[in-house]
């Protein structure tokens, strides 16, 4: 978990290396999204269920672009 996130930065969230425990095979067709929190535990608009697709060899990766700019001191700020 992240406390503070950067402001007017794209945030990249990865997933890597992604294997099953008992083979250690590296999975490939998993299904990842990521949501972010303002402080009182509600989903920030925007940033809700943001997909993680398979990019290689078992990781993924979501980004939440600079489209959704975060507000300095604004837990909720969008």
């Amino acid at each position: 978990m992240i406390d503070i996130l950067p402001v007017r930065n794209s945030i990249d969230v990865f997933v890597k290396q992604f294997r099953d425990s008992s083979t250690g095979t590296v999975i490939t067709t998993a299904t990842f999204t990521f949501s972010i929190y303002d402080t009182a535990g509600v989903v920030v608009a925007g940033a809700s269920a943001i997909s993680m697709p398979h990019i290689s060899a078992g990781h993924y990766r979501g980004s939440l672009n600079t489209a959704a700019l975060l507000t300095i001191g604004s837990p909720t700020g969008w």
